[in-house]
């Protein structure tokens, strides 16, 4: 067993790592041939589609990965996509009727893409779940390399031969999504939905939680760690957003991809654990040190010289990239550990309680942002209060976790 989950977590770590190695490599050059501006305009899209995506889902590929047998796990795949077509029609409705601009402030034209980024993205969520479900880990691995590969060759490759324009960076990412989705439909085969009662009554009793509790707090925790984007486009301009923006394609991307790789492999694991009522807490322990092992450390002295690096690695125009990675590093470092920590909330039917706290994370963060510009008008003040009450708030969020794992152990043992 324990073999086993070292390979499989490797094995998606092995891809998540390439896949980055491709987009950071990138990096250099796309600095180079869109501004600022161009790519802050560009994260702030990406960042709105990611939220809309949390909502189209319903988070119901966390029922994939639960199924306990392959009925379930067909149904839960050809129902999901059902719905999250049926969403993305509503929501490509609701931006057709939106003004050019709200409250003085003007929609950039790029965001009509997000309809489109949101549904590539949820699909790709329910193939993923479907795959976690049959431990196809080598498959989710390549997908990671591709798609990180055909989205950089677009964004590059035309602007290089012709000229830049920052379309080109959406059409790459869009084109990536695109790709993924088609060979993971060929390979899965997803069966068209049929209404069938039993199953579908069976399915609402076992998963109502995360349907109804999991897309209110996925969109709550979705919206806090895009919240940045949002407020700095807002208040201090794109320009600001690229710089932020870049600081977490470089660290905080890779991080979360990390984290997600592991989280991938622990909450596939932690859930039979369950099924087979074997203790959580010896898994926990273990995953936490692999997290401390191949991601702590390593980012450490990266994140000590990351402003003189950057100067060098991306030009002179984003000196304060840097500076934004050095801001953000208490909560970077101890935020990627809840990618991992937070299916914990699913496996063990938590989402009533944490709702008020993704609540309370919410108001907070958003409060922090905004005081930096409102006493200091200062972006530096806005980015150290976001971070500061980031790194608060996971660590508290880890120790739940750990608390309510414990608790629910000990009245399982007290029942047996």
């Amino acid at each position: 067993m324990r073999n086993n989950y070292i390979k499989n977590t490797l094995s998606l770590l092995s891809g998540n790592s390439l896949g980055q190695l491709i987009t950071i490599g990138a990096l250099p050059i796309l600095s180079r041939l869109y501004s600022t501006s161009d790519l802050g305009t560009f994260f702030f899209v990406i960042s709105l589609s990611t939220i809309a995506a949390s909502v189209l889902s319903l988070q119901s590929h966390l029922t994939i990965v639960l199924s306990k047998n392959n009925a379930y796990s067909d149904l839960n795949c050809s129902l999901l996509i059902s719905i999250i077509t049926h969403l993305t029609f509503q929501i490509l409705i609701i931006f057709l009727l939106l003004p050019e601009t709200i409250f003085g402030y003007k929609i950039p034209d790029l965001i009509f893409y997000s309809p489109v980024i949101s549904f590539l993205t949820s699909t790709q969520l329910s193939f993923e779940g479907y795959l976690n479900h049959g431990q196809h880990y080598k498959i989710l691995s390549q997908i990671k390399i591709l798609r990180a590969s055909i989205m950089v060759f677009i964004q590059i490759i035309p602007a290089l031969i012709w000229q830049s324009f920052p379309q080109l960076l959406i059409y790459g990412y869009i084109s990536s999504l695109a790709s993924i989705n088609l060979l993971l439909f060929k390979h899965i085969k997803p069966k068209p939905f049929t209404f069938n009662m039993k199953l579908t009554k069976t399915y609402w009793v076992n998963y109502r939680h995360i349907l109804t509790l999991n897309t209110p707090i996925a969109l709550l925790n979705t919206a806090s760690n895009q919240l940045p984007y949002i407020f700095i486009n807002t208040l201090f301009g794109s320009d600001f957003t690229g710089y932020y923006g870049m600081a977490q394609r470089i660290v905080g991307t890779p991080l979360s991809l990390l984290g997600q790789s592991i989280g991938t492999v622990f909450y596939q694991k932690a859930a039979k654990f369950k099924n087979q009522s074997k203790r959580i807490i010896p898994l926990i322990w273990k995953t936490a040190k692999m997290l401390l092992k191949y991601g702590i450390l390593p980012l450490i002295p990266l994140i000590i010289v990351s402003r003189p690096l950057l100067k060098f690695f991306l030009g002179n125009e984003w000196d304060m990239t840097g500076l934004v990675i050095q801001l953000l590093s208490p909560w970077l470092l101890v935020s990627y550990l809840n990618y991992v920590f937070s299916y914990l909330i699913s496996v063990l039917k938590l989402q009533s309680k944490m709702i008020w706290y993704e609540i309370f994370l919410l108001s907070v963060r958003a409060v922090a942002l905004y005081c930096g510009y409102y006493f200091f008008v200062s972006f530096n003040y806005s980015i150290a209060f976001f971070s500061l009450t980031g790194f608060i708030s996971n660590l508290t969020f880890i120790s739940l976790m750990i608390h309510f794992t414990l608790q629910y152990e000990q009245s399982r043992y007290k029942k047996i």
